[in-house]
């Protein structure tokens, strides 16, 4: 009761087209040889909000006071989808963006296609944005959920055999992280703060949820490559530093939780039920999961 709590429901698709914009969906022929009976179509952005969605719904009814980045599905994080976005700011910002040649703006304004606008113009601003919003919101801790894939089963066109979970925290600066005074102060902020410290607890205690009440192995270093060449371990199991723009970026302790992989042979299928995704099972059992760490996380934090 009171915990003001913020969560971020990664990307931003609120459709399968707009997640082939983000390059965050996946799509599935109908192919026996791999179980597939009927035709998987899933945009990442509409499985994030919803877990988000139930989740808060949970968070509420134990009177926790609740702020989502993202208003309802397929917004961003300035309360608009990215096709709004695109005709009411898009001209502007590029017109007024002091960082592109003449020649550039010329190019984004008159041939970029829309999968350029989002990747080069939008995708790092709106993060951006929601470290912001975040941040003015001044929460006692911050959800970030996302569903993974595996990296090796390249192209995405078939479901895969692997499947865990993992959460990543702030940290794993490399040296072009430090080139500027802002990121340099967040290095700093990290050093003299509790923010990693109270992070990796409450990361701890989502992985833990997520193996217990999803059947999810938590992932290893050797499990991903961005895990051993991106990442430093953080000492507890599943639990990674990674400098994110999120991680960096957003104050007090965090959770950046990657849930399972969408593209395991068995988690496509259950993620593919339900039209409405508030409706699906599995969608369900993640809420389910990550409200139960956060509980246990906050008797912890009591004592």
């Amino acid at each position: 009761y009171g915990y003001r709590i913020a969560i971020d429901a990664g990307h931003t698709a609120g459709t399968i087209e707009e997640g082939e914009v983000e390059q965050k969906f996946l799509k599935f022929k109908p192919n026996p040889d791999h179980g597939l009976m009927d035709s998987i179509q899933l945009a990442e952005g509409m499985l994030t909000y919803a877990t988000a969605t139930l989740l808060k719904e949970k968070l509420e009814r134990e009177g926790a006071l609740v702020f989502l980045t993202r208003s309802f599905n397929g917004s961003t994080a300035y309360g608009v989808t990215f096709d709004d976005w695109l005709k009411s700011d898009y001209k502007n910002k590029i017109q007024n963006a002091s960082n592109l040649s003449a020649e550039r703006k010329k190019w984004f304004l008159t041939k970029a296609t829309k999968k350029d606008k989002f990747r080069l113009i939008f995708k790092d601003m709106e993060l951006q944005k929601r470290a912001e919003i975040i941040n003015a919101y001044h929460p006692d801790f911050t959800v970030i959920i996302h569903y993974n894939v595996d990296e090796t089963n390249t192209g995405w066109t078939k479901p895969g055999t692997k499947n865990f979970s993992m959460a990543f925290i702030g940290g794993a600066f490399m040296r072009s992280d430090l080139s500027s005074p802002e990121k340099r102060f967040e290095f700093l902020r990290m050093i003299v703060s509790l923010d990693i410290e109270l992070s990796l607890q409450l990361s701890e205690s989502v992985v833990k949820s997520l193996e217990s009440n999803l059947n999810v192995k938590a992932a290893s270093t050797g499990d991903a490559t961005y895990l051993s060449k991106g990442c430093l371990y953080a000492g507890k199991k599943g639990v990674f530093c990674r400098n994110l723009q999120l991680t960096r970026y957003i104050h007090g302790p965090l959770v950046y939780g990657e849930t399972l992989y969408q593209d395991n042979n068995s988690e496509c299928l259950l993620l593919n039920l339900e039209a409405d995704k508030l409706k699906n099972a599995r969608i369900q059992q993640a809420a389910d999961a990550y409200y139960k760490c956060l509980k246990e996380y906050i008797e912890n934090w009591k004592k």
